[in-house]
């Protein structure tokens, strides 16, 4: 394509703040700003976002998977009144803002001969202002792929589910982008794996060893534990009299859910993982409790509310128990594991520093955004999906759900690939493969060698953007650099000897080369960098 004919209107100053990815983009002509927290995506960014799709589809294909696609998008505030509570529970659980999906199954899978089915849809869809604040480009509206799989057992929803994590996997790959596969924090998901990218730009932490593999997000990291204190250390019970100092102390937190009160005690010096509590009570419909309730003792409390400790709890003995503002008395000798009401659990927030398990060296924490999740949700019961069995018996089917939001991984791409206001990226999803640049178009020879150049390029199926404009050598090399094609050939003073300028631009690897033997150059080249 002629670059000429091609709408890429750069700047050379962006005056708009924002993140330096943010400013290659709106410098390099992908995006326009078109509204208080939208954009538009010019033709450079959609070729990369058509790239996406491809190879997205490419890997869901091979997995028999359908894609819908709807006239309408249903939106979930408009359409509730036509939902059964069944169904609308299911689509809180997923977090969904559209449901059509679910509106289609409900009405045409009728028996479980019509399963396994996997299909998908690609839309954009509004996301509400906390995704909005903690996504790449703050956008209103995303470009999402939400999917579902279904399937009559258990094992075949498994080995759907373990294909998927599989497939992301490959297509993240394959966009060269550094990411993680991370246990979700998904409460009402019998298993979850949330895929993240490294950028310092993100909202999420993720706690990495730095001698092995564990991986986790610091919501729901654990690392090397302490050893329990045997029970022969316990002393009695007392009312606290005078305040030692150095026995360790324990703190309680008290959250309601819905008439139920819960207590939470940990260590004075840890931290409450919010995320963890969600998960142990498979809800999270639980807030800080907010009243005036002084219990009366220890026992009162224990006995009134749903206890949990944190199982770090266990690893000392004797707290001192002062100063809590929902008890009226002080306690010292405070040994939790005597009161059966009491259940220990993994609650504590871990940091970076700590002791990794499995002798992996120690947690260092870094930066990420989710790019997507697949789940194994609960069999879904037969109030929700009206599917029978060979004797007309409505039975349950297995569920689960998968979403990818291609708007933040296009965003991710330019944060991990870019060099200060240069960009690379992946042949795979590059908007061309070859940028090819004569540096004086209206030279005989370098414009005669350009088209042979183009020719060969093309038969050869490579994609090419040619400068055909008359423009500075030097602009064009900037804008060359900001739109980021992995392969630039340069035309120049030796064309009438049909010698180019070969460059891969993820090496910059760099060598002169004849037209003949140009494209075996490029092959080699290609497969070392590959390497």
């Amino acid at each position: 394509m002629k670059q000429s004919n091609l709408f890429i209107p750069t700047l050379k100053d962006s005056s708009t703040e924002g993140a330096e990815y943010v400013q290659l983009l709106l410098k390099g002509g992908y995006i326009r700003q078109v509204g208080s927290h939208d954009f538009a995506y010019l033709p450079l960014a959609n070729r990369i976002i058509q790239k996406l799709e491809l190879l997205l589809r490419a890997e869901l294909r091979a997995l028999d998977a359908n894609e819908l696609r709807f006239s309408v998008t249903n939106q979930l505030a408009q359409q509730e009144s036509v939902l059964t509570d069944n169904q609308l529970q299911l689509v809180t659980d997923l977090a969904l803002t559209d449901f059509s999906v679910i509106q289609l199954i409900s009405r045409e899978i009728q028996s479980y001969r019509q399963l396994p089915l996997t299909f998908y849809q690609v839309q954009t869809i509004a996301v509400d202002e906390v995704k909005r604040m903690h996504s790449l480009l703050k956008e209103t509206h995303e470009l999402f792929v939400d999917g579902f799989f279904l399937h009559p057992t258990k094992e075949g929803r498994e080995a759907i589910y373990q294909q998927l994590l599989k497939a992301i996997s490959q297509f993240l790959s394959k966009c060269e982008i550094d990411f993680a596969m991370l246990t979700g924090d998904g409460i009402h998901a019998l298993q979850s794996k949330v895929f993240t990218g490294d950028t310092e730009n993100g909202y999420e932490t993720v706690l990495k060893a730095s001698l092995g593999s564990y991986a986790a997000l610091q919501t729901l990291a654990i690392s090397q534990g302490s050893n329990k204190v045997s029970a022969k250390n316990y002393l009695p019970l007392e009312h606290l009299q005078t305040i030692e100092k150095d026995a360790p102390r324990l703190q309680i937190q008290l959250f309601k859910q819905a008439e139920k009160m819960i207590a939470v005690f940990m260590r004075q010096a840890d931290e409450l993982s919010i995320v963890k509590l969600h998960k142990v009570l498979a809800t999270e419909e639980i807030v800080d409790f907010e009243g005036e309730k002084v219990f009366a003792s220890l026992d009162d409390l224990l006995t009134e509310c749903e206890i949990y400790a944190d199982e770090n709890v266990l690893t000392q003995a004797n707290y001192l128990l002062a100063d809590c503002v929902f008890l009226a008395e002080n306690y010292q000798n405070v040994n939790l594991a005597n009161f059966e009401q009491v259940q220990f659990v993994d609650l504590r927030l871990v940091h970076s520093g700590e002791t990794a398990i499995e002798s992996q060296g120690i947690l260092e924490a870094s930066s990420a955004v989710r790019i997507a999740r697949v789940e194994n949700m609960r069999a879904i019961d037969s109030s929700v999906f009206h599917v029978t069995n060979d004797e007309n018996e409505r039975v349950q089917i297995e569920l689960g759900h998968f979403a990818m939001n291609l708007s933040e991984i296009f965003a991710l791409i330019v944060d991990q690939k870019r060099v200060g206001q240069k960009m690379s990226w992946p042949r795979a999803i590059a908007p061309f493969d070859v940028h090819l640049i004569a540096v004086e178009i209206q030279d005989y020879y370098q414009k005669q060698l350009m088209q042979f150049v183009e020719e060969k390029l093309i038969q050869a199926n490579y994609e090419v953007l040619v400068d055909d404009r008359e423009e500075r050598i030097g602009v064009k090399f900037a804008e060359a650099d900001l739109i980021g094609c992995p392969i630039r050939i340069v035309v120049g003073k030796k064309a009438a000897d049909q010698v180019v300028e070969l460059e891969i631009m993820s090496s910059q690897s760099k060598v002169e080369v004849r037209l003949d033997d140009l494209l075996g150059t490029l092959e080699i080249l290609l497969a070392q960098n590959a390497e």
